[in-house]
């Protein structure tokens, strides 16, 4: 069974690697994802159809998948 009790906050850099690393930082404009839709982003696998419904249409969503865009 899912569960959202181990909620982790994750700084995702682009520059020019790409890095995930755990972070303490508060952000207003930050992104929020479930696991399931950062590997799905990272992988270019975060299409339309499969963006939970928190995040749809947000313009930093849409930069994103530009950066990775799949195989």
């Amino acid at each position: 069974m899912a569960s959202s009790e181990h909620d982790q906050d994750v700084e995702l850099l682009i520059d020019p690697k790409v890095s995930v690393t755990p972070t303490t930082k508060t952000d207003d404009e930050a992104l929020q994802l479930p696991a399931e839709a950062m590997v799905r982003l990272v992988y270019g696998r975060l299409d339309t159809q499969h963006t939970p419904v928190a995040v749809a249409g947000d313009g930093r969503l849409d930069q994103l998948r530009t950066a990775f865009p799949g195989f």
